[in-house]
């Protein structure tokens, strides 16, 4: 846990279905105090209470969380499935961070059958979002395709809107980011 000190070490940590809870003791002015987290898990956020004590004293307050999402948590390669009415299709989006400045560049490659690669732009992670464009030509048409999709820990999900030569609609896109196995020394 980080709060305005040093960090200090979560014990009897657990999640039960929806409801999460944690502790910690840390040292305040010469004196232990134990503070107890108990919040109830909703899609992307946490509520609970907080209750603390010291030999001296207790109390306890409100606390929330909200998840959030940093560029770096999406670098990688993405796995991802679009279901059109003739095939699925599977193309691998590649995100990496360039440099210090914390701005994503990507790729984007048809997957399957398909040896394409397309142009990804507009990269922005905003209020635990992802968005991005591809553009490029498939079989002699033009393609540009918005995504915006919501990670979860390695999985994605979300929408599409696309224009294929003139022809615009929706479709959904779910992924999974591919590990790397560690090499053993």
């Amino acid at each position: 846990y980080q709060g305005r000190r040093e960090p200090v070490e979560i014990t009897n940590g657990k999640v039960e279905k929806n409801q999460v809870t944690f502790e910690f003791v840390l040292e305040f002015e010469g004196q232990k105090i134990t503070v107890k987290f108990d919040g109830k898990i909703k899609e992307n956020a946490v509520d609970g209470e907080i209750m603390w004590e010291s030999a001296d004293d207790s109390g306890e307050f409100p606390w929330s969380a909200k998840r959030s999402l940093m560029p770096e948590d999406v670098v990688g390669i993405w796995n991802l499935e679009i279901e059109t009415p003739e095939r699925t299709l599977a193309p691998i989006l590649t995100l990496k961070l360039d440099g210090d400045k914390k701005k994503l560049s990507g790729e984007d490659q048809a997957g399957g059958d398909v040896d394409l690669e397309f142009d990804v732009s507009e990269i922005m992670v905003k209020d635990d979002r992802l968005s991005f464009k591809i553009n490029g030509e498939f079989d002699g048409n033009t393609l540009t395709a918005k995504y915006k999709v919501q990670p979860l820990g390695n999985k994605l999900a979300g929408e599409i809107e696309y224009d294929f030569n003139g022809q615009t609609g929706e479709l959904k896109v779910t992924g999974k980011q591919k590990t790397e196995k560690k090499k053993e020394k």
